[in-house]
């Protein structure tokens, strides 16, 4: 069987869905979807009665889509009360990051 080759049809090859249930790409945008309150590691209850998510899933996420060269943009689409801050400044700091390298690389700024 032939080996597989560095690229398709003039392209990089895709690279293979997220393993984080947060995190979904299509067409290079990445969607962060985050619901109900976010908690740091909730339990059983929390996650299947309130429908809880896990601050530290969020910060995988996002370091995911900082990591993957396929993503061109980062969307996180939020439906929650709130929760728990999140207290890591590498979470923060990476998410400001993101931000900043995806409005560079696109000649936009904020405000």
């Amino acid at each position: 069987m032939a080996a597989a080759s560095a690229s398709y049809r003039g392209g990089p090859l895709p690279q293979p869905d997220s393993s984080n249930p947060l995190l979904s790409v299509e067409d290079g945008i990445a969607t962060i979807s985050i619901e109900g309150p976010i908690l740091r590691k909730p339990g059983l209850f929390a996650r299947v009665i309130m429908g809880a998510t896990d601050s530290e899933e969020i910060g995988a996420a996002i370091r995911e889509a900082n990591d993957r060269t396929d993503i061109k943009a980062v969307m996180l689409n939020i439906d929650s009360p709130g929760g728990k801050i999140i207290r890591d400044r590498n979470n923060q700091n990476i998410l400001a990051r993101v931000i900043c390298s995806t409005q560079s690389r696109h000649g936009r700024h904020g405000g």
